[in-house]
This record gives structure tokens, sequence and C-alpha cells, in this order.
């Protein structure tokens, strides 16, 4: 059976366990106090994040114990189901229904999720579920999200795997003085994206170009791949 451990950046494991998978950035909420986290993900870790999987985010949370009490609980906004346009019963918190419990998000596909990301997607599902007006049940796309990331400047790399997935064509733009050749060239998303404050994502051109890693302020997307 596979198993679950969650470990601090700067410390050593907090759980100990046998044949964990490799380690995943995540991060880890008490109340609306944020930690990044190193997360080994099994075939068992805890739930899928609706508003997430229904955009193609293969990310998940787990309950890990007894959280503080607080006025305001992150975790449970971003636990909102499309089906219902808020969190599930059991997601809701404070009050007589007490706080929030320790949990941990990650994704499973060992893309890193941290505090940015959580930004955005956050940000996301208020604008979907919680503006006036738009209150109640939704159906939300991958499309709808990836027309949400190209709007907002401070999206700027992250969820690059889901602005530039496998298969999706490009064109250079703006390049840099060392690269003005590829101005105007297209090319095709390999699938492979670097992630962080310098994000790039792998472009295959013509030859004799080949494979190269641009920044997304460089790319404008010309034909995307079909929506799951």
């Amino acid at each position: 059976k596979a198993t679950v451990s969650v470990l601090n950046w700067a410390g050593g494991p907090k759980q100990a366990h046998t044949h964990m998978p490799a380690l995943t950035q995540g991060l880890k909420l008490d109340g609306a106090t944020f930690e990044h986290v190193d997360v080994c993900v099994g075939d068992t870790f805890g739930e899928a994040v609706p508003v997430a999987a229904a955009v193609g985010i293969p990310l998940m949370v787990k309950r890990l114990g007894k959280g503080s009490a607080g006025s305001h609980y992150p975790a449970c906004r971003m636990m909102t189901s499309p089906d219902i346009g808020l969190a599930p019963a059991r997601w809701q918190f404070g009050g007589m229904l007490g706080p929030c419990p320790v949990v941990v998000f990650a994704r499973t596909d060992g893309v890193p999720f941290g505090t940015r990301e959580w930004a955005v997607l956050d940000a996301f599902i208020a604008m979907q579920f919680d503006c006036e007006g738009r209150e109640g049940p939704r159906h939300v796309t991958r499309q709808d999200f990836t027309d949400y990331l190209e709007r907002r400047d401070e999206a700027g790399t992250v969820f690059l795997d889901v602005r530039y997935p496998r298969g999706a064509r490009v064109r250079a733009i703006c390049m840099d003085p060392s690269e003005q050749y590829l101005n105007g060239e297209t090319g095709v998303c390999t699938g492979e994206c670097t992630h962080g404050w310098d994000g790039r994502v792998m472009v295959q051109f013509r030859e004799p170009f080949g494979r190269r890693a641009v920044r997304p302020k460089h790319l404008i997307t010309v034909q995307p791949v079909p929506q799951p």
C-alpha cells in the first residue's frame, strides 16, 4: 500500500514511512497560515481538488490532523465544487463546525505547487463562484482557466504546463537580441517546462533551430491542443 509523508524543506521527516515515492513541492495550511513543504504523494493521497480537476490540474489535498482556530480558512474556497458552486459540507468550517484541519496540497505529477500557484488558482475560483451574480453551480473548463491566465500579467510563469501543453503550436516573438533569428518562427510545445520565477517552455522548432527553452513572454499560441 502506498504511503504519504510530509517533510519540512529545512528539516527532516515529520512522519517516517518506507517505500515512499519521489518528493514534490506542496503547501501545508494550518488555518490561514501557509508553509511550503516537500511531499511524498502516493496512490492513496487524499482527494482531488474539484476546480483543479475540472481544468486538468492533478492537484490533491490530504487532511493531517486538528488545525488552529481562526476566522478565515482558505482551504474552504479552494475546495469549491463546480457542481454546487461552493465547498461541500465536509469542507465547511468555522463557528459551531469547528476549525479546519491541517491540510496539505500537492500535485500528483511532480509539478511544484506553492503560494504563487495558490494565489492564481484561488483568484480564478473567486472570480468564477464568488463574484456578485455568478454564485451557484457553474461548468468550468480548461479553456476558461487558460483564458484567465492569459489575461493576468501576474500569472507570470505559473501553470506553464496548462498554458503550453504538449502539442500546442506557438510562435516566437520579441526574442532577446542573441536569439532574434527565432522571431516569427513557429514550433510545437513538447510538454516540458521549467518552473519558478524564470520558468521556460520547451519548444521544438524546425531545423536548424531544434529544441529551445523559451520564456513564456516570448511565445504566442497559434494553435492550441484540443481541450480535455
